[in-house]
C-alpha cells in the first residue's frame, strides 16, 4: 500500500509537470502575460478585487529652487476571475497507463485535449480584454498585415510608449498570420526564411525587435466598430481626464466598447521626456456610448487625456495639447 501510494504521488507530480509544459506551449496571449504577482495573489478568492500599483512618474525641475512633487502611484483594480479547468473521470485503462509509467502516452491520447481546451479559454479571455481595452490601433480595420513595414509600425508604437523589449511579441489570427507569412519570406536570411517557409511559423524567432517572434492564435478575436454617422467633433475646449464630450453625431449613433478614437492635433508624448512623438494619440472607448437627439455623446476613454498645463509638463502627461473645441474626431 505504501509503495503504491508513493508511485501514485510520483505519477501525479509527473502529470502536473507534463500538463504545465503542454499548457505553456499552447498559450499565445497567456505566454506573454507577466507572472510577477503569481505568489502574491494566490490566496485571493474569485470576485475579490486587488489594487495594483503602477510606477510613479515625475517631472524634472530646472534651477536650484525646490519644486516638491507628491509620490503618486497610479493604480489599476483587478478582479480575480473564477478558476477554469476540465474535470475528467479516468477509466481503468487510464489508471493502468498512469501507474505503469506511461504518462506521455496518456497525455497524448487524453490529457492534451483537455489542456488545449483550457489554454484556448484562457487565451480567449485575455485576447478579449486586450481588444476591448487597448487604446492603440495600427493599420486599417479589415486590411490584413502583409509586409515588414506592418510589423515595424507595431514596434514603433510600442517604442513610443517606452514598452520594454524583453517581452514583446506579435500575435495574429489565422488569416492575418497566413497573409503576413507570405509577405515576409523574401525579407530575411535563411535562418529566418526556413521556419517561415517550411513550418509557416516564426514563433520564438526574433524578428524586427520582437523577441517572442510572430505567433498564430485561433483565439484572436475580431472587432466590430460601432454604428455611427455624422461628423463628430470635440464639444468644448479644455477637457481632460477619462471623460470626453463630443458633438456632431447622427442621433442614435453608437460607439462600442473597444472602439478607438483620435482627436485632431492631439499627439502622444514620450512617457519619460514628455516630448511629442508626432503620432496622433488614440483613446479606447471603455463603455458603449450613444448619441442623443442633438447628436451629442459623452464617452469614457482610456488612457486619460492629460495635456501639459500652461505649456509646462505634468506628472502624468499623456498628450502634447488640449483638444480644441471643434477638433475633428476620427473613429477607427
Amino acid at each position: 500500500g505504501v509503495i503504491a501510494d508513493a508511485r501514485q504521488r510520483a505519477q501525479g507530480g509527473k502529470i502536473v509537470r507534463e500538463a504545465m509544459y503542454v499548457l505553456a506551449n499552447k498559450l499565445a496571449y497567456g505566454g506573454l502575460v507577466t507572472t510577477k504577482y503569481a505568489e502574491e495573489w494566490r490566496d485571493y478568492l474569485p470576485g475579490q478585487q486587488i489594487t495594483v500599483k503602477k510606477p510613479p512618474r515625475y517631472t524634472i525641475r530646472r534651477g536650484s529652487a525646490a519644486q516638491v512633487q507628491g509620490i503618486t502611484q497610479p493604480t489599476v483594480v483587478v478582479t480575480v476571475q473564477p478558476e477554469i479547468g476540465v474535470d475528467l473521470a479516468p477509466t481503468q485503462t487510464d489508471m493502468a497507463l498512469l501507474l505503469s509509467n506511461n504518462v506521455n502516452e496518456w497525455m497524448d491520447s487524453i490529457g492534451e485535449a483537455a489542456l488545449s481546451q483550457t489554454a484556448a479559454s484562457v487565451d480567449q479571455e485575455i485576447a478579449h480584454a486586450i481588444r476591448d481595452n487597448c487604446p492603440n490601433l495600427i493599420g486599417t480595420p479589415g486590411t490584413k498585415p502583409r509586409t515588414l513595414d506592418d510589423v515595424l509600425a507595431i514596434k514603433q508604437r510600442l517604442d513610443e510608449w517606452a514598452i520594454p523589449g524583453s517581452r514583446k511579441g506579435v500575435i495574429l489570427g489565422a488569416k492575418a498570420h497566413a497573409n503576413l507569412m507570405g509577405g515576409l519570406t523574401g525579407n530575411f536570411v535563411t535562418r529566418i526564411i526556413d521556419p517561415a517557409e517550411t513550418d509557416g511559423d516564426l514563433q520564438d524567432v526574433p524578428i524586427a525587435g520582437f523577441k517572442g517572434g510572430i505567433i498564430m492564435s485561433q483565439s484572436t478575436p475580431t472587432r466590430t466598430v460601432g454604428v455611427f454617422g455624422g461628423a463628430p467633433v470635440v464639444d468644448g475646449a479644455g477637457q481632460s481626464g477619462t471623460s470626453l464630450n463630443l458633438r456632431g453625431f447622427t442621433a442614435g449613433s453608437i460607439l462600442n466598447k473597444g472602439d478607438v478614437i483620435h482627436l485632431a492635433l492631439v499627439n502622444y508624448v514620450n512617457p519619460q521626456t514628455r516630448e511629442s512623438t508626432g503620432s496622433l494619440a488614440q483613446f479606447c472607448i471603455t463603455a458603449q456610448a450613444t448619441a442623443d437627439a442633438a447628436g451629442k455623446m459623452t464617452v469614457s476613454i482610456y488612457p486619460a487625456l492629460n495635456p501639459p498645463v500652461g505649456g509646462n509638463p505634468t506628472q502624468f502627461q499623456t498628450v502634447d495639447a488640449f483638444a480644441a473645441d471643434g477638433a475633428v474626431v476620427s473613429v477607427d
